[in-house]
């Protein structure tokens, strides 16, 4: 998703779900993506007519998308002008607003006077709005249509929101190139796909559905939502028009109907454990290009957009980032202040999509074994475990070691609340339960906020669950898991570590090309392996695979001058305690899936 820096690897990424924007609840989206009651009057329903048209240039790469809109207002709220907004960032992706070119706005009397204005940023960094309003009263129907130019090279880091070209086509979401009306109503919405100077037999595909759909969806919906056209491979051959289906563009560097075949197993595994027995359609999209470092991924309605290197020794475990993503489309998040909430469902997604496909034996015991371990080797080793929960935001667009502690805080929390909950219990009640009641909370219409959770817990484990959530989730506390914490299987031990330091600016010297080295550190291993600032960096740096391997070096395939060299060393900094888990030989592999 970013040069030499990958938004998420291994099932450890930012899933960005769109509630943590302030949008609907994944029930409120199932929901909002269903027809509305046939007593409705839907006369009085604004519509829109959304056509959609790549632009591309003489070696078949799209360039632009044009965009045109038809919108009928309906009957408008009172005192409501008429307002056209975009994204300028969301989820750490910028100057998304500045690809909106030659916007041109009429109503029924003809053209219409916009006045442009920017919402303050956000301190977040997660979103904030461009906005044009009607410098007049607008009724009836209106015509919106604009280009929206795809910048190359890409120019921000950030999750694959951006709307990207790559093998022909052009992909990403809605809020990374949509213009819509700031209307909080339900729109009857046609999506059309204008292809015609794409390769013959391109297709579109979104998180609404396949080639043209008609949907009844607020404006948010189709910000959540993924777009893909293009010279589509699909999973099942004919784009799965129920459950689990895929499309993508390109080569993937594996056998993606494998992958898609699995995931489509687990996707069902998924549904039967959360009790889910009529779930609505699940997509993944796929695109992938050489500013990958490594697989990962964002979630947004119904729908998981995986990013993909070209390079196969890059990609390691995209099963397990599309399992990740599932589970989000179950367990949801909290209501609450966006990014200071983040560890619960990141938390639950790190969670589940290790131990539910382990129980089910899509996950071998020494593979179980692996994952839990480099997650262990992450948390102890990063410099920021113990940031307390409130500077989490302040910090997680601007360092990968402050994105990834809700997710491994978060793992290892509910890992650690299982136990506990099995040890008082005798067995009786387990972290599923919770889960569970929490779910079928956000299934009535109640959606659970952080006290919701702590009553949840407080209830089974006393008083002390609130105390240590206190201490280890709000003040950033290291926490040592059970022993048995993963079952009866394994049990924990001991082991020096040292921290994660990969010895300078790691934002600003390999996010961006070119990359240039920034802020080195003195008395670092990077300075003594001979690395200057200034150096440039020539290859992606896969930081997550050396920051989940205390064993692994970091090879820097750098540029100084006109001399090209490698610089070879271990990216490690002081000694800390950590932990490992062993599997115990004389537990029977039926004993192990038992958590």
């Amino acid at each position: 998703m970013r040069p030499a820096f990958n938004f998420g690897r291994a099932g450890v990424f930012v899933g960005l779900v769109w509630i943590l924007a302030g949008g609907p609840s994944p029930e409120a989206a199932r929901a909002a993506l269903q027809h509305e009651s046939a007593a409705e009057n839907q006369k009085d329903r604004p519509r829109m007519d959304l056509v959609l048209r790549p632009v591309v240039n003489a070696a078949s790469q799209v360039t632009d998308v044009e965009v045109s809109t038809t919108i009928r207002l309906g009957v408008e709220p009172a005192n409501a002008p008429f307002t056209l907004k975009i994204p300028v960032v969301f989820g750490g992706v910028r100057g998304i607003a500045d690809g909106v070119k030659d916007l041109v706005v009429g109503g029924e009397s003809g053209a219409v006077r916009l006045d442009q204005t920017d919402d303050a940023p956000d301190a977040s960094g997660f979103v904030y709005y461009r906005r044009w309003q009607a410098a007049q009263p607008i009724r009836g129907t209106i015509a919106a249509k604009y280009r929206y130019h795809l910048a190359t090279p890409h120019p921000n880091p950030g999750p694959p929101f951006d709307l990207r070209p790559n093998g022909g086509g052009v992909s990403g979401a809605g809020a990374g190139f949509l213009l819509l009306p700031d209307d909080k109503r339900v729109f009857d919405v046609h999506l059309s796909w204008d292809l015609g100077n794409m390769k013959a037999g391109s297709q579109g595909a979104s998180s609404l559905g396949n080639g043209d759909v008609q949907v009844q969806v607020p404006m948010e919906a189709l910000l959540a939502s993924f777009f893909m056209a293009g010279p589509l491979k699909r999973y099942p051959a004919d784009g799965g028009a129920d459950g689990f289906s895929a499309a993508w563009i390109g080569t993937p560097p594996f056998n993606a109907e494998e992958v898609m075949a699995r995931s489509a197993k687990a996707y069902s595994a998924l549904c039967s454990f959360f009790q889910d027995s009529n779930p609505p359609p699940f997509r993944v999209f796929m695109r992938e290009g050489p500013d990958n470092v490594s697989e990962g991924g964002a979630a947004l309605t119904n729908s998981f957009m995986l990013f993909l290197p070209t390079d196969a020794n890059l990609t390691r475990n995209v099963d397990g980032v599309i399992a990740h993503e599932m589970v989000h489309h179950f367990v949801g998040s909290l209501e609450g202040t966006p990014g200071l909430i983040s560890w619960y469902g990141e938390g639950l997604a790190e969670y589940y999509s290790r131990v539910q496909m382990f129980r089910v034996g899509l996950l071998s015991i020494p593979q179980f074994l692996d994952m839990i371990n480099r997650k262990a080797v992450q948390y102890y080793t990063n410099p920021l475990i113990n940031l307390p929960n409130d500077q989490v935001p302040k910090y997680f667009w601007t360092t990968r070691n402050a994105q990834i502690v809700p997710y491994d805080r978060g793992f290892f929390y509910f890992v650690d609340v299982n136990a506990k909950l099995r040890t008082v219990t005798k067995g009786k009640v387990s972290l599923d339960d919770l889960v569970l009641s929490m779910i079928d909370r956000q299934r009535h219409g109640k959606e659970p906020t952080q006290q919701t959770w702590l009553e949840t817990v407080e209830a089974v484990l006393g008083a002390s669950a609130l105390k240590e959530f206190e201490s280890v989730m709000v003040e950033g506390h290291t926490l040592v898991a059970d022993s048995e914490a993963f079952g009866r299987c394994f049990e924990r031990r001991p082991v020096e570590l040292r921290t994660f330091e990969v010895g300078f600016d790691e934002r600003a010297s390999l996010y961006i090309p070119p990359r240039l080295i920034h802020g080195l550190i003195k008395g670092s291993a990077a300075e003594a392996a001979g690395l200057r600032n200034d150096d440039e960096v020539l290859e992606p740096v896969d930081l997550d695979a050396l920051r989940s391997n205390p064993d692994m070096k970091a090879k820097l395939k750098i540029r100084r001058g006109k001399k090209v060299m490698e610089i070879e060393y271990l990216p490690r900094g002081k000694k800390v305690q950590g932990y490992e888990w062993v599997r115990i030989p004389h537990v029977t592999d039926a004993q192990c899936r038992i958590m």
